[in-house]
This record gives structure tokens, C-alpha cells and sequence, in this order.
């Protein structure tokens, strides 16, 4: 991905658990395109997803705006915990797992394929445990992004 001149890039350091704001830290990766004139606000990607990048969708709009927009708001984007340069990253499939999974394009709904499905999963799960945490993936998800980003974005749209 190449990253148009201009843009900054940084990491916001949260905790991994709010209950523990004192404990362990993940690093978010974020990206800003500066408003090119008068700045009245700026507007924060989500990317959606899960597991997708708000790096790469802000990029995305960034390319799609009109000037107009460029020259009057700042555009943030993130990558939420566990995702792409965020970190830790969330890889809990080695490539020759995905390899493997990606070979078999056919869901197979007979009750050996559904066995078959749910000892796949159970093996990812047993694998993200064993690589990730318990403790890191019970703070991924839904839950916790507006909880990181609604304060630091309203601190960032305030203070640039």
C-alpha cells in the first residue's frame, strides 16, 4: 500500500484490558490526512469489518474525496485491535493453514462435513488461545473500539 505524502501515521497506546488500565498496552496504528485548507473537522473511517484494515479504508476515501473535502477536514483512519499494523496482530492461522482451508472451496453440509467444520474450529480456537491469550482476545471485538476511539477522537478533532 502506498501512502500518499502528507499523511501522518502513528500508534495510540491503549490498554488491553479497561479494567486494568495499568496492565498490559496494544498499540492501534492510525493514519491522518491533514485538511489542505481551513479545517472545520475531521472525519474518522470505521472500517467495518471485523478484521478489516482502517488504514487501507481510509486510503480508500481519502482517493475518492473531492478537493473540497480534502481542503476543509482531517481524515483518520484506524486499525483496530488486533488488525494488520496494529498490534498484537491477530494471525492465528499459519499460512499453511489458510493454504489448506483455502484448497477445500466447497462447505460440505452433510454431517461428516459439519463434524468436520466444527473440529476446524475448535482447532483455530485451541490455536488463537495458545498463540494469542485468553486474556488479548477477550478484548477483541465490537466491545472495545468505541470505547478507544470515541475519546481519542474527540481529543484528536479538538487539539489538531
Amino acid at each position: 500500500m502506498k501512502i500518499p505524502g502528507g499523511a501522518l501515521c502513528g500508534k495510540l497506546a491503549v490498554p488491553v484490558d479497561y479494567a486494568h488500565p495499568d496492565g498490559d498496552i496494544a498499540a492501534l496504528a492510525l493514519i491522518r490526512f491533514p485538511a489542505t485548507g481551513d479545517k472545520i473537522g475531521s472525519l474518522v473511517i470505521n472500517p467495518g469489518g471485523p478484521g478489516e484494515s482502517g488504514i487501507e479504508a481510509a486510503l480508500g476515501v481519502f482517493q475518492s474525496l473531492p478537493k473540497r473535502v480534502h481542503e476543509r477536514f482531517d481524515l483518520v483512519g484506524f486499525d483496530p485491535r488486533g488488525v494488520a499494523s496494529s498490534r498484537p496482530a491477530l494471525w492465528c492461522n499459519s499460512d499453511a493453514d489458510n493454504d489448506r482451508l483455502r484448497a477445500e472451496p466447497q462447505v460440505d453440509y452433510s454431517p461428516a462435513g459439519v463434524a468436520r467444520i466444527e473440529e476446524e474450529t475448535r482447532q483455530f480456537v485451541s490455536r488463537c488461545v495458545a498463540k494469542m491469550g485468553k486474556k488479548f482476545l477477550a478484548n477483541v471485538g465490537p466491545s472495545t473500539s468505541p470505547r478507544t476511539w470515541m475519546p481519542s477522537a474527540r481529543h484528536w478533532a479538538t487539539t489538531n
